[in-house]
């Protein structure tokens, strides 16, 4: 297949052409077109709209894809349920209700009179062999940039950050985390373009940034972690050497590993939440956070008084570390008098280029930063070591600015485990 060159700001070779399909590709890595049909997309990355009828897309609170328009007349719209059904909608109203397998897949559909309406039956890897082509869903994906109805020929899933092909099995271009998406103990991980490092049975990619393990059927236990010197760096693999009863070649047993928390344990869009904040990690190369928090400030005089904070984030950086980070500070405040709090959502985040990691953020002990509060509010907090910045919106009472420096009292990180 051919591969473009790689322009300068361009990390990656890019598929041009396959048995299928042409493409042209953005220099950030986002699909600039399929078969000639240019694709547009917002900030975040997510398509928007393509140009062949044009056809718009809309995204509800958490991110996903909700619907299609034709500027203001409603061509789809998918509604999800608890459990994984979806109710669908076109321009005259509901029509009908899609029931998935264990992977999120559509094999049957209903109609609001309850009669069954024909579904599509999938291979493995998402290739139609059977049924009918009402609607084709593919684990949590459809298919809007290249679609014929019954994924076969040259048919590409959506999935957020990704397009995949079903026939081929691959995605079209190859994973954005790079090196950060590689497992020593899997090889299957090295392969930057295999969905769900080609376990399509027993895991699911709802972003196109990284595999979840789905709970039926049972998982097969990992591979064997095989020691290798490029694995001391890496906190997510445990080297495990040869031990017996007697111990591991004549020394004492390895101390047991920190406790982290189980992946599994996380619920479906706190790890999607993860994801993202991983894949824009490795994009800026620093950390990115997401979580709650709170400060709050004393000050009688302008040069006496005091303060601190306390927050609790989901946090990623570009190595592919994730997890819990907490921390308390407090300190003196120098600023205008007054007395207030705040209270809210915080998004942590670090400038350009940084390449600030989630060591960095916990062993910092020094930050400044303040806030506004009366109703709703706003307050930045800027760590001057590592120049991270952290902001929260949300509610205050009272009101109190300047520039409160804080020391890190306390802090820790805990890890996500490695499956």
């Amino acid at each position: 297949m051919p591969q473009s060159p790689m322009p300068c700001g361009l990390r990656h070779p890019r598929l041009l052409k396959d048995t299928f399909n042409t493409y042209t590709w953005e220099t950030d890595g986002n699909l600039a077109s399929a078969n000639g049909v240019a694709i547009v997309y917002d900030a975040f990355g997510r398509m928007v709209e393509n140009q062949s009828s044009p056809v718009q897309y809309v995204y509800d609170p958490t991110g996903q894809r909700l619907a299609a328009m034709q500027g203001q007349n409603l061509v789809y719209a998918a509604v999800p349920f608890p459990g994984g059904a979806y109710a669908a909608y076109n321009s005259s109203g509901l029509y009908m209700y899609s029931h998935g397998d264990w992977l999120g897949s559509t094999r049957l559909l209903s109609t609001p009179s309850r009669s069954a309406q024909p579904a599509m039956a999938y291979a493995p890897f998402g290739e139609g062999y059977a049924g009918g082509q009402n609607w084709v869903h593919f684990t949590v994906a459809e298919s809007w940039t290249v679609a014929d109805g019954e994924n076969q020929s040259g048919s590409l899933e959506d999935f957020m950050f990704r397009r995949y092909s079903p026939v081929q099995g691959r995605w079209i271009s190859p994973d954005p985390a790079g090196m950060g998406a590689v497992n020593m103990a899997n090889p299957q991980s090295w392969n930057r373009y295999a969905y769900v490092t080609n376990s399509p049975l027993n895991l699911v990619d709802a972003l196109g940034l990284q595999s979840i393990v789905i709970d039926d059927p049972p998982t097969p236990p990992p591979p064997p972690v095989i020691p290798s010197p490029f694995d001391y760096n890496d906190p997510f693999v445990q080297i495990q050497p040869h031990c017996d009863d007697s111990g591991c070649q004549g020394k004492k047993p390895p101390p047991k590993s920190k406790s982290c928390i189980p992946r599994k344990s996380l619920s479906l869009d706190v790890r999607a939440e993860l994801a993202v904040l991983g894949w824009m990690a490795q994009r800026s190369g620093g950390v990115r956070a997401v979580g709650v928090g709170g400060a709050g400030a004393f000050s009688p005089a302008s040069l006496a008084g005091g303060g601190g904070s306390a927050q609790a984030l989901w946090m990623a950086d570009y190595l592919g570390q994730q997890g819990l980070y907490w921390s308390v500070s407090g300190g003196p405040t120098v600023g205008q008098p007054g007395a207030g709090v705040i209270g809210g959502v915080q998004y942590m985040t670090s400038t350009l280029n940084t390449n600030v990691t989630v060591q960095d953020v916990v062993n910092s002990s020094l930050s400044g930063g303040g806030a506004v509060g009366a109703g709703f509010a706003v307050g930045v907090d800027v760590n001057l070591q590592t120049g991270v910045f952290t902001e929260t919106i949300g509610f205050g009472i009272g009101g109190f600015g300047g520039a409160p420096a804080s020391l890190n009292i306390a802090s820790g990180f805990i890890f996500i485990c490695k499956e």
